[in-house]
This record gives C-alpha cells, structure tokens and sequence, in this order.
C-alpha cells in the first residue's frame, strides 16, 4: 500500500473553504471518491458547492440531508451524497458503485459507513476554527491518486 499524503489547511470564510473546493475539483476525473469529514456546519457543503463549481456545474448545491443523493451536471458528473441520516444502513440501495464509476462522487459523514464504500481518492476532514467562518480541513490522499491531485492542486 502506498504511503499516505496528508496536508493541513485553515480558510477564513465560506467563500475560501469554496475556493478550496473549486481549486481540487480542477483535478478530478470520472471514478475519483471524495470523503467529507465533520460535525454539522463544518463546511462540507460550501466546499461540495466548490467541487461542483470547479467541474463547471451552473446547477444551484444544497445539502442533500433529506434526499440523501443530489446530482450536478458538468464537465463531469458530481454525485454528492449524505449519509447523516442513514446511520450507515441501507447503504446498498443507493447505487454508489455504480455512480463512482460514472462520474465524481462526494460522500458526507463517509464515516458512517466504513467498509460499505468505494476507496476514496481524498479524505477531507473539517472543524471550526476559532476565526469567524473559518475552518481547518485535513486532507489526505491515502493512494497515488490522492497524492496525485494533491500536487497538481498546487497543496503540496
């Protein structure tokens, strides 16, 4: 297994944890799996709504607490998923493999179904920090895929 990649990063406001996302979102392909990490209003959907900027989706990003599964069109496909409300159960039926596959894939509270998911290409990991707005996120490429869009990203 190769070695894990891991880089630390703070932003001061909803608007640069976006621009994080819309700055990774430039590397990603078809196939990559993205864990969001994080308690509620950690940001994870602010950076989602960068990815889906990045792969050029003009489609409006809301968190898909309720419907579990939102869907934006771009350069490529962006699946973003939240499994809060799961608990981790029922994973199966909602066809993650298959959306892998066939375009990018987000998954918020990843952590909920450990074992149940596809590999991920990135883990990010968010909490407040103490500035208004801010937040540091943790982002490890556990693979050379991660590493990979890491450095391209210009974050190493």
């Amino acid at each position: 297994m190769p070695p894990s990649t891991t880089v630390a990063l703070q932003t001061d406001s909803p608007l640069a944890t976006e621009e994080l996302g819309r700055q990774i979102a430039g590397q990603l392909q078809r196939g990559d799996v993205v864990y969001l990490q994080g308690e509620l209003g950690a940001g994870k959907t602010c950076f989602v709504r960068g990815l889906a900027n990045g792969l050029d989706s003009a489609d409006r990003v809301t968190s898909p607490t309720f419907v579990l599964l939102n869907q934006y069109r771009g350069r490529e496909t962006l699946f973003h998923v939240d499994l809060y409300r799961t608990g981790g159960e029922g994973i199966e039926e909602l066809g993650l493999w298959d959306h892998a596959e066939s375009g990018v894939l987000a998954i918020e509270w990843a952590d909920l179904a450990a074992g149940q998911l596809p590999a991920p290409a990135l883990i990010i990991s968010f909490e407040h920090s103490h500035a208004l707005g801010g937040r540091t996120l943790r982002i490890e490429g556990p693979s050379d895929r991660g590493t990979a869009i890491l450095s391209a990203a210009g974050l190493l």
